[in-house]
């Protein structure tokens, strides 16, 4: 099961299942449940199972080998190799979008800006 078919399974049974009975008032509750009611146990083992899912993709997400960060130092030797600005962002795997913004942001390009002048002739 996936972690929204859980949480959808969960609130089914809080909203269809799940009403004060027998097992409601004693000192056996855990949370909001009861530790005997059948729907009880059922809504723990669910949650259980939402909580590993959830820890699984944690885990898989934080283990991913993170890429070196591509640094104006490195791409000015990549240049001088010859590297288009294309061959640089596939060996990142980046978009060549991300290559321009970090041109501008070390100053290797200007942005372009109408002047005033070009804005008061336009008028």
């Amino acid at each position: 099961m996936f972690r929204t078919e859980i949480t959808w399974k969960i609130a089914e049974i809080e909203d269809k299942q799940c009403k004060p009975c027998e097992h409601s008032g004693k000192s056996d509750h855990i949370g909001p449940y009861c530790k005997n009611c059948p729907v009880g146990q059922k809504l723990q083992s669910l949650g259980k199972l939402l909580t590993q899912k959830t820890q699984e993709l944690r885990e898989k997400r934080n283990t991913k080998p993170k890429d070196p960060e591509l640094t104006k130092e490195l791409y000015l030797q990549y240049k001088k190799s010859k590297l288009t600005d294309q061959e640089v962002a596939d060996k990142y795997k980046i978009t060549i979008h991300s290559i321009k913004h970090k041109k501008r942001k070390w100053g290797l390009i200007k942005t372009w800006r109408p002047s005033r002048e070009n804005k008061q002739s336009q008028s």
